[in-house]
């Protein structure tokens, strides 16, 4: 039989993709910008001298190196009988080379440790949660990345930090479905709906977990009052339909050409 829809995990492939499309192309970009941007940055560099090159640690090491390059090879070059002019000319195309390549080498270490973050949905959303920890929306899916002990743990953190936001206990209560946990599914989506009480979507996840216990005549209930609410949620109609319930949608229904072949059986 189908399976039960609680119409939460539709974002999740998106985020997939979105995170491997992203791991293609961050390294090529970056090949392709690093030496405009070099060249633009030691033209200013020239202008500003070397000292203000200095980009946290890395950038120091690798600027202070190139500095170092260059003034050692313009004083050798600078002996004998060669002009100012001629040794001052040497000096400053060493120290543009010099730093050309700092820079190049900076940017490289740079790109390498964003593909690194890139590399898995895991690493990708654990770095934007690092960055903004209050946020629900990485929080969540960085928790659809994660085992579900793990993400079960990560989710009741965040209802501490919004303990008003449906979104969270929503998300939990996936997560306890897919383990099986129906009757603590159920009570995860009794908060979600408490905090939205007219949300078609909330109302239909709760009938998924009523139907998940056996409970169809309350599944039932739950599932007429979000169509009433939204009389094309798909996942409400798929749920219905499991029941025995003739539920045909609503001919101004936009639905995707999938899950009008899902719903018909084809």
């Amino acid at each position: 039989s189908p399976p039960l829809r609680s119409g939460l995990a539709a974002g999740k492939a998106a985020e997939r993709s979105a995170g491997k499309m992203a791991e293609r192309s961050a390294g090529k970009m970056v090949e392709r910008s690093t030496e405009k941007a070099a060249e633009r940055a030691v033209g200013k560099a020239a202008g500003r001298g070397a000292g203000e090159m200095a980009v946290g640690g890395a950038g120091e090491m690798a600027v202070g190196g190139a500095v170092e390059m260059a003034v050692g090879g313009a004083g050798e070059t600078g002996g004998g009988d060669v002009p100012d002019s001629a040794t001052a000319s040497l000096g400053n195309d060493a120290l543009r080379r010099a730093l050309l390549l700092a820079i190049v080498l900076l940017l490289a270490a740079l790109s390498l440790e964003r593909t690194l973050t890139w590399r898995t949905e895991e690493t990708l959303w654990a770095d934007a949660v690092a960055k903004a920890p209050r946020k629900v929306r990485p929080r969540i899916q960085l928790a659809r990345a994660l085992d579900p002990v793990r993400a079960l743990q990560l989710l009741r953190e965040t209802e501490n930090i919004a303990p008003n936001d449906p979104s969270v206990p929503s998300e939990e209560g996936r997560v306890l479905m897919g383990m099986g946990q129906s009757g603590q599914a159920l009570v995860a989506f009794g908060r979600a709906l408490a905090l939205e009480p007219n949300s078609a979507a909330a109302l239909n996840n709760r009938a998924a977990a009523l139907l998940q216990m056996g409970q169809s005549a309350a599944a039932q209930q739950d599932l007429e009052r979000a169509l009433s609410k939204d009389p094309c949620l798909f996942d409400a109609r798929w749920n219905l339909r499991r029941l025995g319930v003739s539920a045909p949608p609503p001919p101004d229904c936009h639905w995707t050409r999938e899950q009008l072949t899902a719903f018909e059986g084809r």
